[in-house]
């Protein structure tokens, strides 16, 4: 299994991007079952010394030189038109040109996402691909898409969000049937704005194991196995999630500390507290994966560590094991791109506001 891995992006690059490539060839319990070979994209003479302080295992990364880097403040189109040998552009050529299964990057996210949108191209039926992630829930873990891919979107598009979330549900989780929930600001079916309205009745006449609306709470007591939403909602769901988790550990380490017997019974239970802290941990989902596109891109979090930049290589050998691509498009042929629209109600006003 080839991984391309963008040396240059992240704000902790290039040390932790050439640490967790290096981390991710090293035996693991949770490492993917095929070989993984990890093609290291950026300027040499950066990356060389970063490779060249680690143990032998080092050596077995191939460099791909790519000579330009995406900034953060680069526009997304910046590597298809201003810097074309960019570690993103490259990595994502060597994809579309199958010289590699997959693509990681930590780096600029709009970049990564209009790149590999036009040079992978989209699947028959996607008009804009999606960030999909997995958020902790009480019974094991749920989908949400799109966490920040696209801020406005047409009803059509969450739709098709939908359809490919409940694909990579069933890879992500083994569930044959998973049930499919649209946020919004309440479960009555007269809540919300135009775009959930006009959603919700197109999900009502599709296919798919929908439950109607849900709320906030729902995605984390495991009501749905899939949550839709625009990327602008999606985005400070997830950004809302990390930050209450980590305040949430730093909360219970203040309050251990200040009482002796809170540190011991701490002792006794530091077990079920690390359980915790992974569970809620982004760094242990190690990135997102983009949903319609024709190949396997993880885009990590900004702050990847070398253990979110492993977990992220991970994710991408096995999801590329498993033809991610190709589920996904086989999703889009079973369920109907374009349902049946839904019976005008010009009594209804969908701009009713709702507390």
């Amino acid at each position: 299994m080839r991984i391309v891995v963008d040396g240059m992006g992240g704000d902790l690059a290039p040390r932790a991007i050439v640490e967790g490539a290096v981390a991710a060839l090293e035996p693991a319990p949770e490492k993917p079952p095929e070989p993984l070979e990890i093609l290291l994209v950026g300027d040499p003479e950066v990356l060389k010394p970063e490779l060249d302080s680690f143990a032998s295992r080092a050596r077995e990364i191939r460099i791909i030189p790519a000579r330009e880097v995406i900034t953060m403040s680069d526009p997304s189109t910046a590597p298809l038109r201003k810097k074309p040998d960019s570690s993103i552009r490259v990595g994502i050529d060597l994809l579309a040109r199958g010289e590699a299964d997959a693509f990681f990057s930590a780096g600029n996210s709009g970049a990564v996402m209009a790149t590999a949108s036009i040079i992978l191209k989209r699947p028959p039926g996607v008009d804009r691909p999606a960030l999909a992630g997995l958020l902790p829930t009480k019974g094991g873990s749920a989908v949400v898409i799109d966490l920040g891919a696209n801020v406005d979107c047409r009803p059509l598009q969450l739709y098709q969000f939908a359809i490919m979330g409940s694909g990579f549900c069933r890879i992500a989780t083994g569930k044959e049937n998973p049930r499919v929930g649209l946020l919004n600001n309440g479960e009555e079916e007269e809540k919300g704005n135009n775009l959930s309205q006009q959603t919700h009745q197109l999900l009502k006449t599709s296919s798919l194991n929908y439950l109607g609306f849900i709320e906030g709470q729902d995605i984390f007591n495991g009501r749905a196995d899939v949550v839709v939403c625009d990327g602008f909602i999606g985005n400070v769901v997830l950004k809302s999630a990390e930050g209450l988790a980590e305040n949430i550990q730093n909360f219970l380490k203040d309050q251990i500390k200040s009482h002796p017997l809170r540190a011991l019974g701490y002792l006794l239970l530091r077990g079920a507290y690390a359980q915790l802290r992974k569970k809620i941990d982004y760094r242990q989902q190690g990135g997102a994966p983009l949903l319609g596109v024709n190949g396997v891109v993880i885009i990590g979090h900004g702050r990847s560590n070398a253990l979110a930049v492993k977990n992220g290589i991970y994710l991408a050998g096995r999801l590329a094991a498993q033809k991610l691509p190709d589920w996904i498009a086989q999703e889009l042929k079973a369920v109907p791109l374009e349902p049946a629209p839904p019976e005008d109600d010009s009594s209804k006003n969908l701009e009713s506001p709702s507390l």
